[in-house]
């Protein structure tokens, strides 16, 4: 079942080490929030396909960047804004680049990292 960016967070919650790392099952990390090109109106968390961290991105700080994105404004790529809301379905995309239907289906907690598991889903 693809997740929304509410039931995103209440999975990560309940993840036990809030240091684990954070990425998809696809081996990168989550960077932003943005609209996905999918549908302008719609939430995307984007990666890059170039990027290497020097830091991994921690469960504490992937929690708090998604907490900060629901009722936040967004710019669409194209054209206006939309607010967005944390029952919205969330999609998955490299950045600047529409990467199908990808989304979030569940989540593994390995202790020391957290994998975001991901899915082709029907839009």
């Amino acid at each position: 079942m693809q997740f929304t960016l509410n039931k995103l967070v209440s999975e990560l919650k309940q993840c036990s080490n809030k240091d684990a790392s954070v990425e998809f099952d696809f081996g990168r990390e989550p960077q932003r929030f943005c609209s996905w090109r999918g549908s302008y109106d719609l939430p995307a968390i984007i990666w890059w396909e170039n990027r290497i961290s020097m830091e991994p991105l921690k469960l504490s700080e992937f929690i708090k960047m998604c907490e900060e994105t629901i009722w936040t404004e967004f710019t669409w790529y194209k054209w206006g804004e939309y607010i967005m809301s944390g029952s919205d379905r969330l999609w998955v995309c490299e950045q600047a680049n529409y990467s199908g239907s990808l989304c979030i289906c569940w989540i593994s907690d390995k202790d020391y990292k957290i994998i975001l598991h991901t899915e082709y889903c029907e839009y």
